[in-house]
């Protein structure tokens, strides 16, 4: 183990792995967790909003710790942390072990990162597999090594099956081998044997996509490119902070100060380039897509991967130690705000993170005897229906009804059945607000109120009605 790990890091990995799985236990599902655990529930070759790895892993776990929040989140726990393992031990294959070490420490200590290992979502497992096929995508070029290259085929087709992100790893692999040396492995048949068993791995999600007219790519590109090409000064403003918090903004500002001082060196030196091209290639798309359109915080994730290792480099080599210890003290803050809130004198409830956590297990407990054993629960979100179908006893099929997300499939008997009589009656319980309800109408001839369901505390305020929908 310590020729794989440094005996310091392996140390950091086992204390961080344990506050995580810690922190963990006394955490709620988040609605999109709680949506994917869904999925889980209904495995499929792939869905409406992506590709289908989260929701196998998510099975897989919940087989042996249950259907709880604890076995929801046990796979963001271990994707991150192998994540941030090949981070490791890339760092260490291209440079060395300190290199490697303070790679692992500003890793670690990123609020995206800290995020990563308690929300169970599309994002840890491709994080996961993007690290794993630098990793060994790396060993087979500098080996010239025929295993590693289909290991690097293998986890780049799972990377894929995370999240359609990891196609970004393609024109990164091919501009580094045209622009190095490494070149001549263009001719060794076996590049093209493991990117052909990356397809392989991937094809579930062409299947189902072809089986349905191509439905989740369209969705994901319409979510992700803004149609009309608006500049927009206050989306790139949100953009560039959002980005700087995830990150912490001594680190990202020293990414970028780094990748283009030493521009030149960063292109000339293959180590370096392994890193610059996924960096650049990855940050710079969403930057541009975020000049039009709005983007999430997570969408850019990927990039800091090679960007932490090409910062470690220099931060080690240029000796920049008060970048460092400054970097890690403003993380150490960011870090208590994300996750102890509660300690956070006078913290707006809108800016506590933790809060979109806790309130639907409260909601759903005060149901009581209103939910009987094969009633139909719908709600107006695919996230609320979701946590109503965690929370209920026995956890029961629910509903949303709109055409939207992966719950227009689940939910068309039910949709049909309610609009052409042959089902009676429905048990609404979601949002009392009027665009909530009026949804409502094309299912429902009576709604009739039955009690309202609510959660105040110091971490969030939370409101939910419960009608009876008659046909």
């Amino acid at each position: 183990m310590t020729h794989f790990f440094s005996k310091r890091a392996l140390l950091v990995l086992l204390c961080m792995g344990l506050f995580a799985l810690i922190y963990n236990l006394y955490l709620p599902v988040l609605p999109d967790e709680a949506y994917y655990w869904v999925w889980s529930r209904h495995l499929a070759l792939s869905y409406f909003d992506g590709p289908p790895l989260t929701a196998y892993l998510i099975r897989f776990s919940t087989l042996i710790f249950g259907n709880t929040a604890e076995g929801i989140k046990i796979v963001a726990l271990i994707c991150t942390l192998l994540g941030a393992t090949f981070v490791y031990r890339l760092a260490y294959e291209l440079f060395d072990e300190q290199v490697a070490f303070v790679t692992l420490i500003l890793l670690l200590l990123m609020p995206l990162t800290q995020a990563s290992f308690v929300i169970s979502t599309l994002d840890p497992p491709m994080v996961c597999f993007w690290a794993l096929t630098l990793y060994w995508f790396y060993l087979a070029v500098s080996r010239d090594s025929n295993f590693y290259r289909y290991l690097a085929g293998i986890s780049l087709g799972l990377s894929l099956l995370a999240k359609y992100q990891g196609v970004m790893l393609v024109p990164t692999f091919f501009l580094f081998l045209l622009l190095t040396p490494y070149r001549r492995q263009f001719k060794n048949i076996n590049w093209y044997l493991a990117g052909l068993l990356a397809l392989v791995i991937f094809s579930p999600v062409l299947i189902w996509n072809y089986q349905h007219d191509w439905l989740s790519f369209t969705f994901q590109y319409h979510h992700g490119v803004a149609e009309h090409k608006v500049f927009q000064w206050e989306l790139l403003g949100y953009f560039v902070g959002v980005e700087m918090l995830v990150v912490n903004p001594i680190f990202f500002v020293a990414m970028f100060i780094f990748a283009f001082r030493h521009l030149r060196t960063n292109i000339q030196n293959s180590k370096l380039l392994y890193l610059l091209l996924p960096f650049f290639i990855t940050f710079f798309y969403f930057f541009y897509e975020g000049l039009f359109h709005a983007t999430n915080a997570n969408w850019p994730a990927p990039a800091y991967i090679s960007g932490v290792i090409l910062l470690g480099y220099y931060i080690v080599h240029g000796q920049h130690k008060k970048l460092y210890y400054w970097g890690i003290g403003l993380s150490l803050v960011l870090i208590i705000i994300m996750l102890f809130p509660e300690v956070i004198p006078m913290l707006p409830k809108d800016s506590n993170l933790k809060g979109r956590f806790y309130g639907y297990t409260e909601l759903f407990a005060q149901v009581g005897p209103v939910y009987q054993p094969g009633d139909i629960v719908i709600s107006n979100s695919y996230q609320n229906a979701s946590e109503a179908r965690f929370h209920l006893p026995g956890q029961p099929s629910t509903y949303f009804l709109n055409d939207h997300h992966q719950y227009q499939f689940w939910s068309e008997k039910i949709k049909n059945g309610a609009q052409n009589g042959t089902i009676k009656s429905l048990l609404y319980i979601g949002a009392s607000d009027a665009d909530s309800l009026s949804y409502l109408k094309p299912y429902c001839r009576q709604l009739i109120f039955i009690k309202t369901l609510s959660y105040h505390s110091s971490r969030a305020d939370r409101e939910f009605v419960v009608y009876r929908c008659l046909n």
